[in-house]
């Protein structure tokens, strides 16, 4: 059967990528007019529905099917570029400030440049994923970077190091210095300090975000209707976020990871080493170039400031028989102006210096630390990110246990229980409404000690069956790293220099509704190399130099922390002699 939409719909093939992301969020909204919570399933309801599934399938393939025309246009015009760009015939030569002592082929090989090496590499053609097919950012070289066309795409975090290789491999023939920036403060492990004045500061890699359309603020008119969408839980796989986090770990997802909103930025800093990703915090992200949000401070006004407001003095909007007959007055209350905070983006940053000897015979020592250092800051973005949120939250409300005695997983959930059926009398949500979780990973060791306590035996505690658990109570767990641990500045805190011994026994955690805060992110992350001809005449460089702008933004007027009690060796009734 046919269906009339009650507003236009465009011819999607020729319509511009403003006015197919202009469809998509009329059809959803929609859509989710008419079906409301509760309300009757009609045969002119589904087809209504299946239309507007047909038509915002149609419109996101579309969209979808222009980046990728655009994204592979800009890759072949890079390859055709480079084509005719042969290959350098020699190396440009670095000068120590100490020539060593010749050596003799017989007693020592000649030392191999980087680029030897890399052409001795063989490096396994990856096979693209569903997510690297999906992916929100690529790496691409900057202008002017020796070896490399402006904007050619780099396929592995191998290529930028490269990069950064041919920018630095330069630095020995520049002559002109310049102020290019505030002072740069270099400090040693030995304690050494040294003040960068006049330096150049040169582009290497870019790290270009491509958020979907509907993901992007192009311009401030619609930047509030960007955030509500990167919030709105009917954008998730199962239409809500309790259901998509499910789905996830079904799928083989551990709860440590993003699950749910998957946050398009980690695949930014997709690395393999001993540290990881793991433990960052999934918030919906959107895109922006604006440096600053004016938004309603606290997530705008609660639902106990309308209810208060409304009627006569205490809320009262009960009138009588009588009193009606008495024509008593009725109160009106003034809608209040809400108070706006500038929320403005921060910027994290790190900065690497070494030695150009160092650089020439140990290069992998660098590009170790190089990755090491991006997912350094991926973590202390994190730990900013939380530190926000607790803030928001004020001060922790401590659930006491219960005196007749408690395990870890009886507190700890009865404790989330607690707060998610305050958080929705609070608000007068609806029922099935969907409600986040943040807590430590650590945690999940003290749940594990629990299960094993209560059958006497080494019972195995998969994710499913501890995403069940807060899924009874339509809540999602974000288990967590950079926060309540030693590098978050918890004294005797897990990842402490002294080996733990015990886990703390009380844990503190964060409750909001889904999609209550939104993270803003920069549309480009730079990686920077820096000249200094003061340094160099001590072979010693500047070897990365990165930045990265990030806001939190407070879209909901709802958020507490709490601290409940994860003690494994209580006791609990089934247990007890």
């Amino acid at each position: 059967m046919e269906f009339t939409f009650p507003f236009e719909v465009p011819d999607l093939s020729t319509a511009s990528d403003e006015l197919i992301t202009e469809t998509l969020s009329r059809v959803r909204e929609f859509a989710a007019g008419l079906h409301p919570d509760g309300g009757p399933i009609t045969e002119d309801t589904l087809n209504g529905l299946r239309a507007c599934r047909d038509l915002a399938t149609a419109a996101t393939a579309e969209l979808s099917r222009r980046r990728a025309a655009t994204a592979e246009v800009a890759s072949l015009a890079a390859e055709l570029a480079a084509t005719d760009e042969p290959d350098p015939v020699a190396e440009p030569t670095i000068e120590p400030a100490i020539e060593p002592e010749p050596v003799t082929a017989a007693t020592r090989a000649p030392m191999p440049t980087v680029r030897d090496v890399a052409r001795r590499t063989t490096i396994p053609p990856a096979v693209p994923d569903a997510a690297e097919r999906n992916r929100y950012a690529t790496m691409r070289a900057s202008a002017n970077v020796p070896s490399f066309t402006s904007g050619q795409e780099l396929a592995t975090f191998a290529d930028a190091s490269r990069a950064l290789e041919a920018q630095l491999r330069q630095y020995p023939q520049h002559n002109a210095t310049h102020h290019s920036g505030p002072p740069i403060v270099v400090v040693s492990d030995r304690g050494s300090r040294h003040v960068l004045r006049d330096y150049v500061r040169h582009g290497a890699v870019q790290f270009v975000r491509q958020f979907p359309a509907e993901l992007t603020v192009t311009d401030g008119a619609r930047g509030l209707q960007v955030a509500e969408y990167a919030a709105s839980e009917r954008r998730l796989p199962g239409g809500s976020l309790v259901r998509s986090a499910q789905l996830a770990v079904d799928g083989g997802r551990a709860l440590t990871a993003a699950a749910g909103w998957c946050a398009p930025s980690e695949s930014i800093y997709d690395l393999c080493e001993l540290e990881s990703l793991d433990g960052l915090l999934d918030l919906p992200e959107l895109q922006t170039d604006r440096g600053g949000w004016q938004i309603p401070a606290a997530g705008g006004p609660n639902f106990a400031t309308i209810w208060d407001g409304i009627g006569c003095t205490g809320g009262d909007t009960h009138l009588t028989e009588a009193e009606v007959i008495q024509e008593t007055a009725k109160c009106c209350y003034e809608i209040p102006c809400p108070e706006f905070v500038d929320t403005r983006l921060g910027v994290d940053y790190f900065c690497l210096t070494g030695s150009l000897l160092q650089r020439r015979g140990y290069p992998e020592l660098v590009a170790r630390f190089g990755r090491g250092a991006i997912v350094a800051l991926a973590h202390k973005i994190n730990m900013g990110v939380i530190a926000a949120i607790v803030t928001a939250g004020g001060a922790a409300i401590a659930i006491p246990a219960d005196p007749s005695g408690d395990d870890a997983i009886s507190g700890l959930m009865s404790a989330v229980d607690l707060a998610v059926v305050d958080a929705k009398y609070r608000n007068r949500m609806t029922f099935a409404s969907s409600l986040e979780i943040v807590l430590p990973m650590w945690v999940l060791a003290q749940l594990r000690a629990s299960k094993t306590r209560r059958g006497g035996v080494d019972p195995a505690l998969v994710d499913a069956e501890i995403m069940a658990w807060f899924a009874a109570r339509k809540a999602v767990p974000r288990f967590v790293y950079d926060w309540q641990d030693a590098f978050s500045g918890l004294m005797g805190g897990p990842g402490g220099a002294v080996p733990l011994t015990v886990l703390p026994t009380t844990v503190d955690f964060l409750i909001y509704p889904a999609g209550t805060f939104v993270k803003a992110v920069q549309s480009v992350v730079n990686l920077d190399t820096i000249y200094d001809s003061t340094r160099l005449t001590t072979n010693e460089y500047t070897a990365a130099f990165v930045e990265d702008g990030w806001a939190v933004l407070q879209m909901c007027p709802y958020v507490h922390r709490y601290t409940a009690v994860v003690d494994p060796s209580g006791v609990v009734g089934c247990c007890a002699s």
